[in-house]
């Protein structure tokens, strides 16, 4: 549950108010007068007097007390916890270039939007996907790619690799190493 500011504010000035009438309610139920050291022997007697004579009111007000603790730390832990989420992936850049003029890193996820815009102009692919990775300075492709019905596969999977792989490295200047093509037509 993402809890904003405004709610984590809400939850501690409710914890501050229940605790303040759990306080009120237990100086009255007891009968516990405003604390000094020589009443706390006064105060500790009373309290164990009430609890054992079955005072009508005591007992009610004693778990009423309770309950208002329980309820008040509750809040309080919920306006002080911090959210751990799971932390946001890095992206990946690929490298191109001559590092000359500057360095030049190009996020794989737009490479794999490219990859995926041309492989989808291809005649007979109806879906793709695809996935650049770099491996030993070496760029590798991955393209899953659904098929229209009674296309010739190895010679539509020719066409991805060599028109993506050429497309890729005049319009980025990187180097491809392989395309590897995966077909699954789903049924």
């Amino acid at each position: 549950m993402k809890v904003g500011f405004f709610n984590r504010l809400i939850f501690i000035l409710a914890a501050i108010i229940i605790l303040a009438a759990t306080l009120v309610m237990m100086l009255f139920s007891w009968q516990i007068p405003i604390f000094t050291f020589r009443d706390i022997n006064d105060a500790t007697a009373s309290v164990l007097y009430n609890l054992y004579h079955e005072d009508v009111n005591f007992i009610p007000a004693t778990v009423g007390i309770g309950i208002g603790l329980i309820i008040s730390v509750w809040l309080l832990v919920l306006g002080f916890k911090k959210r751990r989420g799971p932390k946001a992936k890095p992206i990946e850049y690929i490298k191109v270039g001559t590092p000359e003029n500057g360095q030049i890193k190009i996020a794989a996820s737009t490479i794999n939007s490219m990859i995926c815009k041309y492989v989808n102009e291809i005649t007979g692919v109806i879906d793709s996907k695809a996935k650049a990775n770099i491996v030993d300075n070496k760029t590798f492709v991955v393209v899953g790619v659904s098929v229209e019905d009674g296309v010739i596969i190895p010679k539509v999977c020719e066409e991805i690799q060599t028109t993506t792989k050429e497309k890729i490295q005049q319009i980025t200047g990187m180097e491809i190493a392989e395309i590897n093509v995966l077909v699954n037509n789903k049924a």
